[in-house]
């Protein structure tokens, strides 16, 4: 069966240790951490700490969304780094994104560092497809789309990378139909990021928004993907701040994904 993971991110407001404690409580099997500016997110010792407390394995890191003092120069730098600090606490995969927002493209870089990067053994480093987002040019007369903000929001560009990211919100945002992206890249998925998407917004709790993941879940289940699933949520989406609300809609979304895989 595949591993279920929380996402740090989804609570990125709490400190590190109460996210775990809430994953641990509502039952996941592991965490993915995303890695940001606290230093608790990228030091060694504390999260094998975190770890040994919880009983709650690292099964994932997220590089950061951009460089950060201390850690890395520049995002190629982040990225070795974040594949270094998993392999120091046994943490199986590495999600990179080809494409920061700043508008900086590491997507050739990735493509050109796949052998290099998985020669030195240990985790996976699986690149994720971006959302789509328009960049909108103005003439006089009108406004409109002229292309995407992100290339790899289309299943075609992010396919030309042997091992990906699957996230599901993601592709929603560009209207791509999940298990036809599925039935694509099936050969190349190595970690999923699962979450909804409703009324225009992404990271919402799985089964209360627009997308069938429940159909989703038993195809990654049907077809014998045995590696990590990652609830990745937008803080709001849990009600951030009302505990009480965490700890149920954190249950909530592990018997969803229980009973559908």
């Amino acid at each position: 069966m595949p591993i279920l993971a929380l996402s740090t991110g989804s609570l990125h407001n709490y400190g590190l240790n109460r996210t775990w404690a809430f994953a641990a409580e509502a039952g996941f099997d592991a965490v993915e951490v995303m890695i940001d500016g606290k230093w608790d997110t990228r030091q060694p010792d504390y999260l094998r700490q975190l770890m040994d407390e919880q009983r709650l394995p690292i099964a994932a890191f997220h590089t950061p969304f951009r460089p950060i003092a201390g850690f890395g120069a520049d995002y190629p730098a982040c990225v070795r780094r974040t594949l270094e600090l998993a392999r120091e606490v046994g943490a199986q995969t590495v999600v990179a994104h080809p494409e920061l927002a700043n508008g900086t493209d590491h997507s050739e870089w990735l493509l050109a560092q796949q052998e290099e990067l998985r020669a030195t053994g240990g985790p996976v480093l699986a690149v994720e497809n971006m959302p789509y987002v328009p960049l909108m040019r103005r003439t006089r007369q009108h406004t409109y789309v002229s292309s995407a903000k992100y290339r790899t929001c289309s299943v075609e560009e992010v396919a030309r990378f042997p091992a990906i990211t699957f996230d599901t919100t993601h592709f929603a945002t560009a209207e791509v139909d999940l298990l036809d992206a599925y039935g694509a890249l099936r050969e190349r998925v190595r970690h999923v990021h699962l979450s909804d998407f409703a009324a225009g917004k992404e990271h919402r709790l799985p089964g209360k928004g627009d997308l069938h993941l429940d159909l989703f879940l038993l195809a990654l289940t049907e077809s014998g993907y045995d590696g990590v699933i990652t609830v990745e949520l937008a803080p709001d989406a849990l009600d951030a701040g009302d505990d009480a609300a965490v700890r149920a809609h954190l249950r909530a979304v592990v018997a969803f994904c229980r009973e559908c895989m």
